[in-house]
C-alpha cells in the first residue's frame, strides 16, 4: 500500500530552514516563479510544501550560502530547469 507524500506546513519548513515566515512566502513565490506550478494550498489557502520542494529550496539556500550563485532564484533555476542542448 502506497503511503502519502510528506507534505509540510509552512511552519514546518521556515523551522526547519531557519527562516522567517515573510522570507519563506517570498521563496515559495521565486519557486513557483521558476517551476511554473503553484504549491498545493490547504484548507486556510496557506502554501503546503511537498517534500521535494523543501529539498529543492534547501539545496537552492546552501548554494546561495556557498556563494555559488547570487540569488535562490537562480539556484533553484540551475537545479530544476533542465540545460538547453549546445548547438553547433
Amino acid at each position: 500500500m502506497d503511503s502519502p507524500a510528506l507534505v509540510r506546513t509552512p511552519r514546518q519548513v521556515a523551522e526547519l530552514l531557519g527562516l522567517s515566515m515573510p522570507a519563506l512566502r517570498r521563496h515559495a513565490a521565486t519557486l513557483e516563479d521558476v517551476t511554473g506550478q503553484v504549491l498545493p494550498r490547504g484548507e486556510h489557502l496557506e502554501r503546503l510544501w511537498p517534500e521535494a520542494s523543501v529539498e529543492a529550496l534547501r539545496t537552492a539556500l546552501a548554494c546561495v550560502h556557498r556563494q555559488e550563485f547570487t540569488s535562490v532564484g537562480d539556484a533553484l533555476r540551475a537545479q530544476l530547469q533542465p540545460q538547453s542542448p549546445l548547438r553547433s
